[in-house]
């Protein structure tokens, strides 16, 4: 999950409080954080990695332009997005911009700096957070950090109660496969049930176990396949 925003909105404070310590370089000047800053956060008994970004603006300077580059590149490849607005300072075209570019995208608006005086009004935030959720937080005095956490947590496992001995999958690759080898089954299945050949529901479970070897690692099937033969009278 990547913390973006444009400079000096508190994208680094906040990325300290949700891990309840100072892993990032907090500073009043803007570009302080010039490269990408990782750290593993648990809630709920779910590891989130959380990567701090350089702020997103216009700039000359090659440093930073790197840098920002870096932060474009960890928000193509987060499942989800954290953008960090600072209430405490007018609306400006640079978050107008950046909300743009991350329209598509599965994010959350976290609207920074509740502990100043507001020049953000509540329609303000939800236009600008439109289909998001947004949560108001002070990554200085710790309001509202508990209900980041809360709204991460739901975002990557929804609102449903999950068992306790439940699995967990977190690889994008893995869910992508894991739902590609569902669909075989269910083709399977409707294969045998429409009084389809046997070679019909075999191709589509052939399928579905290549989805799952693709997971464990395993390329070869045919024992499995050769299992799966035994157990069938397949016509010529």
């Amino acid at each position: 999950m990547a913390i973006v925003g444009r400079p000096n909105v508190g994208k680094s404070s906040v990325f300290n409080a949700l891990l309840a310590q100072n892993r990032s370089i907090v500073a009043e000047m803007p570009g302080t954080t010039r490269d990408l800053v990782s750290e593993y956060l648990n809630i709920g008994g779910i590891p989130v990695r959380l990567q701090d970004t350089a702020g997103i603006q216009y700039s000359e300077d090659h440093i930073e332009r790197q840098g920002m580059e870096r932060s474009f590149q960890a928000m193509a490849d987060a499942d989800a997005i954290l953008l960090v607005v600072d209430a405490s300072r007018p609306r400006s075209d640079q978050d107008s911009s950046l909300r743009r570019q991350l329209s598509h995208l599965s994010c959350i608006l976290v609207v920074n700096k509740s502990d100043l005086i507001s020049q953000w009004s509540l329609e303000e935030k939800r236009d600008f957070a439109g289909v998001w959720p947004y949560v108001e937080v002070s990554a200085k005095t710790g309001f509202g950090i508990e209900s980041l956490r809360s709204a991460i947590l739901n975002g990557l496992l929804g609102t449903g109660e999950i068992c306790q001995d439940a699995i967990l999958i977190t690889n994008l690759r893995h869910v992508q496969n894991l739902e590609a080898a569902e669909n075989h089954l269910a083709d399977a299945a409707k294969a045998l049930c429409e009084g389809l050949s046997e070679e019909f529901a075999l191709m589509h479970l052939h399928k579905g176990l290549k989805k799952l070897g693709a997971i464990t690692g395993e390329t070869d099937v045919d024992d499995l396949l050769a299992e799966i033969f035994s157990r069938f009278c397949v016509g010529k």
